[in-house]
């Protein structure tokens, strides 16, 4: 797991040639396991936590609608594949 922590993003990502993408989101819901460690990453872990605010905060910036929703004070964000995904 620790090949997937980006310490710049400051995020899990998929890997280093497309960081943000929702398979990483995918994955956090359904529980991810790290069987070397045998480390599970619970909702409340901060890689989590700092993981949902930077795809927030792309996604936010990504899509018009999000934009608009955001300055109109409308809960919820939503999301892509990845960045630039037309």
């Amino acid at each position: 797991m620790q090949t997937h922590w980006d310490n710049v993003l400051n995020a899990l990502v998929e890997d280093q040639n497309r960081k943000i993408d929702s398979s990483v989101i995918n994955a956090l819901i359904v529980g991810f396991n790290d069987y070397n460690s045998n480390t599970f990453l619970t909702t409340n872990d901060y890689k989590v936590a700092e993981t949902v605010n930077a795809y927030n905060s792309m996604f936010c910036k990504e899509y018009p609608l999000n934009v608009t929703d955001n300055n109109n004070n409308i809960p919820g964000i939503l999301y892509g594949r990845y960045q630039n995904d037309k």
